[in-house]
């Protein structure tokens, strides 16, 4: 699926034939900016599928450069909580 916002940045998300779940997303772009700005393919790949509250949602996140291969990232999230209610005072200027 091709993806294309507003500013014209886009992006490719490949899905899993029997789960219909995105299993792949495509980017070219720098993936930090900041300290270096050549933009490159990179892959996300996402995996550890579980059930949050009636959405199936990923739990591992890896992120690979196309070109070299290399893993750039990789996020593993613990818990997802939804709609959890927060105490006011957390919003606060210190």
């Amino acid at each position: 699926i091709e993806t294309t916002l507003d500013d014209g940045f886009k992006r490719y998300d490949y899905l899993d034939p029997d789960s219909f779940l995105i299993v792949r997303s495509r980017t070219f772009r720098a993936f930090h900016p900041d300290l270096d700005a050549e933009k490159k393919w990179h892959e996300t790949r996402f995996s550890d599928f579980r059930d949050v509250e009636g959405q199936v949602r990923s739990f591992t996140q890896q992120t690979v450069d196309l070109g070299s291969g290399e893993t750039i990232s990789t996020v593993t999230t613990e818990a997802i909580r939804v709609n959890v209610t927060l105490a006011a005072e957390i919003f606060e200027a210190p």
